[in-house]
Order: structure tokens, then sequence, then C-alpha cells
């Protein structure tokens, strides 16, 4: 969109620092465009270039914020920001160093913070003044959307282990002791401990015993 075009239809982002801005100001918003141009020179407007021709550039930001503040020239603030950062010296070496952090420089759809921190020491030469300080801070606007993508982790289900199946416990007892309990019950004898006695078994043994005669003959009890 052409400058006048900006100007008219109110979408022109002004820039959020300017000299009056005092330090420890700050600003977020999620970035719209990037571009690089040539660096213009505050006071006189005119383009900036090296001592050898070659321009200097500067990356200009713009992000969309909540501010809304009222105009002189009765254009509607629409919220958006331009911020101006140097492509050498400090500000480049601190865009540099959130970019590498965040895995990458601003791009539309980030989140873009910038503060104001001060300002650095005094040149030699007195004409010039002070850099201004700052710290961008980035987040990918893609950290959401792969958060929200990431795969769930899996979620170990136990599986119960089978039941221990007990050993089928067989109601019979060896031949020799049904046999023995059995000569017993066809003389009527019903005291199972004093057959467990005579043919040397517990009285739970006679008790089985008795079960499989009573089942195989009806008899036993």
């Amino acid at each position: 969109m052409a400058i006048l075009d900006d100007y008219l239809t109110g979408s022109g982002a002004k820039a959020f620092f300017s000299k009056e801005t005092p330090v420890g100001a700050s600003v977020t918003g999620k970035v719209k465009d990037v571009r690089v141009e040539q660096a213009t020179d505050p006071a006189t407007s005119e383009l900036q270039a090296w001592p050898d021709g070659n321009p200097k550039n500067r990356a200009v930001i713009i992000i969309q914020t909540d501010l809304r503040e009222p105009s002189a020239d009765g254009r509607d603030d629409n919220g958006e920001r331009a911020i101006y950062i140097k492509l050498w010296g400090v500000q480049k070496k601190a865009l540099t160093e959130a970019s590498t952090a965040a895995g990458g420089s601003p791009a539309p759809g980030d989140t873009l913070t910038v503060a104001f921190t001060g300002h650095g020491p005094q040149p030699s030469n007195k004409l010039f003044s002070p850099a201004k300080l700052y710290t961008y801070t980035i987040v990918k606007g893609n950290a959401l959307a792969d958060a929200l993508n990431q795969p769930a982790p899996a979620t170990a289900t136990a599986t119960a282990a089978p039941a221990a199946t007990a050993p089928a416990t067989s109601t019979a007892e060896p031949v020799d002791v049904v046999s023995q309990v059995r000569t017993f019950v066809n003389l009527g004898v019903t005291d199972d401990e004093a057959i467990a006695r005579t043919i040397s078994v517990d009285v739970a043994a006679v008790q089985a015993a008795r079960l499989v005669i009573a089942g195989g003959t009806g008899a036993g009890f």
C-alpha cells in the first residue's frame, strides 16, 4: 500500500519510540510486517550512508498493539506501531541475540516485545549522542501451534497381569487313602479322627476321601 493510501485509510503505523520516550518504556504486539530500508537522518530526513557509499540500513517492524491514542491529524488510531532498529552497532547486536534465542528473526505472526533500557557510553566525538539501548524479545508465532499439535505423551496403561490361577485342587486323594477310608466306611466307622490316626493321615484327607466315596457311590457319610 502506498504511503498516501496509508494516510488516507488511517493504516499508517506511527513510531512507538521517539526522542521523548523515557527509559523503561516498552511495547508488545503481534508482528504484521517486516522490511529493511535505508535509514534516514532524524534531523534532516536525508538518507544515511557509510563513508564508502553503502547505505545504512534499518529494520522497520510493524506490530499490532492494543494502544489507542488521539491523533492531532484526526486519523483513527488502529493500534499499529512501527519499531525502527538500526542494523548496525548495539541495536543490531541485541536483535541478533534475540533472534538466536527465539530460533529466528521477527516475522509476521510472531509476538515482539521491545524495551528501551538506557543509553550507551558517550562517543569520543561529542557531536554524536550515546546510542539508545533496547532489548528485544521474540515469541515465534508457531510456538503455540506447535505446542497444540504436539502429540500427547503416551499414557502408560497398566495391563493387569492375568490373575494367577490356583492349581486345580483335586478332591481325589491317593487311591490307597480312599480305599482305606472306604473300608472303614463300609464297616460303619464314623469317627474321622480315629480313621486318620489309624491310617496315619490328617483328618482333612479322610474327609476328602469321604467326598470322593460319596460322589462315586452315594455312601461315605
